[in-house]
């Protein structure tokens, strides 16, 4: 390893010194590009229509409980990676950052410049009073007059792989995860047909989904400037001086509130003991960019965030996002394939020990720039599902348990959301696991499963409080078997205001022949979604026979809709 660790030096340094050209350029987060690890919206924002998104299996954390929509605590471990190093043919080992290059923990919140763009009156944070989600135009609720809306991922980074700075980069460090606070909003105003997106010299500067960006930092402050007008190289270079850095493994409590500076994340590791913060403000360089749609030029202003709404019920979210957002976590699959060799850094494979290269085969790096796993590959949306996180490689898959722990790595384990009580009246926590289940799969480009896509079928295989060690499992099953992202639960009493009913039965997708879906023995209420975009919205090869895609159980507390295309109402 010396010869590796004493590369990795050499590469920073390179990195330093500004050696790498075109796309291996560190710089602003691109939303656009298929490698970003970006809030996907409605609508493609690519060029020219082209996709963006990637799979999302996420967990959506449903309560009427004031407080639950902006004041949360989560128990977190992460992940370790196995002893057994990954290889170039796929042989051995599996990391975390083939299976995920984040995961995250979000919440929606206030930006009056953000879509859906029918007012940009001043948003009133933390209230209920901010729920528009009715279908009908004329309707004083309806949707598209939602104050405009911006989402948190408070995203964790794994390590081993190509700096996280290059484009498509992964890791902060050889063997240690790092985190960010990551604030996308949309700037397009989706009340009119054509939708109509802000000026060209902010689409070619910041794109469509500007971000604010910054690290989880020791201090609270960021170590640049954040604002999407105002990023650097150094926004998205991390900082072990400067930055919380964790070890696989490190169990953790991550804090996420409104505070009186603004939107306010806390990260303390219960192992090491550190701490690290930050704060939304516009006193630590927090911007939003302003919707201008006939200015030459681009603008941002000072904005402080806040949570949008006061609950997290089911009638939360964000208006223009592809899931139902508001309080959720989400694993971010569907990125790493192994390639070994490339045009240029950064660039396309031009070697991948297959028949033939990929559409999807972009955003690649060689072994020499990984900062400890020699490996190449490449972290562009796997459009054709044919990569590392596909695989039967998931904490969980070998029924050998020795030999799954010699060679994947553990599961992402944490407790269900607590509500930080207001005014608590004994000092404690209050469980809320009320809970809804997504699954947003990516773009097929080709035919990859001779069914349409009306008629897959799409399952969830969980356990309602599993055993310490039990991997819960998000499937999607397709004609070449079935794809998994694994989440694990720390076990514990699911509290007293528990909501789930014991037994729900999962409903038929419409167009889904009954005998297709599989009612698991037991399953969290909620509901299990699949959207599948175009440029212009819409599920994908189902020529209009599908109106809807959502998946609940009857009288259930929560239930996850997805609205596609321009603005509608909940999903009958």
């Amino acid at each position: 390893m010396k010869r590796l660790l004493g590369g990795s030096f050499i590469l920073v340094a390179a990195l330093a010194l500004g050696l790498f050209t075109g796309s291996a350029q560190a710089g602003r987060l691109d939303c656009d590009e298929p490698a970003s690890l970006c809030a996907e919206p409605l609508d493609s924002i690519g060029y020219e229509g082209a996709y963006t998104g990637h799979d999302e299996p996420s967990l959506l954390f449903y309560s009427n409980a004031a407080g639950s929509g902006n004041s949360n605590l989560y128990h977190v471990q992460l992940p370790s990676d196995p002893k057994v190093l990954p290889n170039q043919s796929g042989t051995a080992g599996t990391w975390n950052f083939q299976l995920h290059p984040a995961f995250w923990l979000g919440m929606a919140l206030c930006d009056n410049q953000s879509a859906p763009e029918f007012t940009h009156a001043p948003c009133a944070p933390d209230s209920d009073t901010n729920i528009f989600d009715g279908p009908n135009p004329a309707g004083a609720d309806y949707i598209g007059k939602h104050p405009g809306t911006a989402f948190l991922e408070v995203q964790f980074y794994p390590p081993g792989w190509a700096p996280f700075q290059l484009p498509g980069g992964i890791s902060c460090d050889p063997t240690q995860w790092c985190a960010a606070m990551a604030i996308f909003s949309l700037n397009r105003d989706q009340n009119t047909t054509p939708v109509t997106d802000n000026n060209a010299a902010c689409l070619n500067t910041v794109g469509l989904e500007p971000a604010n960006f910054a690290f989880i930092t020791k201090s609270g402050a960021p170590h640049d400037p954040p604002g999407p007008l105002d990023q650097t190289s150094g926004t998205f270079t991390p900082n072990p001086a400067t930055d919380l850095f964790m070890n696989s493994g490190d169990q953790l409590t991550v804090d996420i509130h409104d505070g009186a500076a603004g939107l306010t994340v806390i990260v303390h590791d219960l192992t090491t003991g550190g701490t690290g913060s930050m704060t939304a403000s516009s006193a630590n360089g927090f911007a939003q960019v302003l919707y201008e749609p006939t200015s030459t030029t681009c603008h941002q202003a000072p904005y402080t965030f806040r949570p949008m709404y006061a609950t997290s019920s089911e009638h939360t979210r964000v208006p223009w996002a592809a899931h139902s957002y508001n309080v959720a976590f989400s694993d971010e699959i569907g990125h790493f394939e192994y390639c070994s060799a490339v045009a240029r850094e950064g660039g396309r494979c031009t070697s991948n020990g297959e028949s033939s290269l990929d559409g999807d085969d972009a955003f690649c790096f060689s072994a020499a720039l990984s900062l400890f796993v020699p490996i190449g590959g490449c972290t562009a949306t796997d459009n054709d599902f044919d990569g590392t996180s596909y695989q039967p490689v998931w904490p969980g898959t070998n029924p050998n348990r020795g030999q799954d722990q010699k060679y994947h790595p553990s599961a992402i384990t944490f407790t269900s959301r607590l509500r930080r009580q207001l005014q608590p009246r004994d000092g404690g926590e209050l469980r809320q696991p009320a809970a809804g289940f997504e699954l947003l799969p990516d773009l097929l480009d080709g035919d990859v499963d001779a069914e349409s896509e009306c008629e897959r079928a799409l399952r969830l295989a969980v356990r309602r409080v599993p055993p310490q060690g039990d991997d819960e499992h998000l499937r999607r099953k397709l004609g070449r078997g079935v794809r998994t992202a694994a989440v694990q639960f720390l076990p514990g009493d699911p509290g007293q205001d528990e909501q789930l009913p014991q037994r729900p039965e999962l409903q038929p997708l419409p167009g889904l022949a009954p005998d297709r879906v599989e009612a698991m023995e037991s399953a969290p209420s909620g509901a299990l979604s699949s959207s599948r975009h175009r440029p212009e919205g819409g599920l994908r090869r189902c020529r209009g026979r599908c109106e809807s895609s959502s998946v609940g159980a009857p009288g259930s507390a929560g239930s996850s809709l997805v609205n596609r295309g321009r603005p509608v109402g909940n999903d009958p």
